[in-house]
């Protein structure tokens, strides 16, 4: 059983499965309400314009974040 949960469902589903999409549009929210991503998220420090794969391995993103269908 998967035991993974988001630390604030509110900000981000992260370490869930994230689609780029929905990735950039945690980290735009998060960044228009003044809220801080949780660790290991792709875009916590990256801007958005990065692409998905190079955000998720310069942010040491969980293999557990990867889309269905991607492992």
């Amino acid at each position: 059983m998967n035991d993974l949960r988001p630390v604030d469902p509110l900000v981000s589903r992260y370490p869930l499965p994230l689609t780029p999409e929905r990735a950039r549009r945690e980290a735009m929210q998060a960044r228009r309400n003044r809220l801080k991503l949780p660790k290991g998220h792709p875009y916590r420090w990256l801007p958005t314009w990065v692409p998905y794969g190079i955000a998720r391995t310069l942010s040491g993103s969980a293999r557990s974040s990867l889309p269905d269908g991607a492992h």
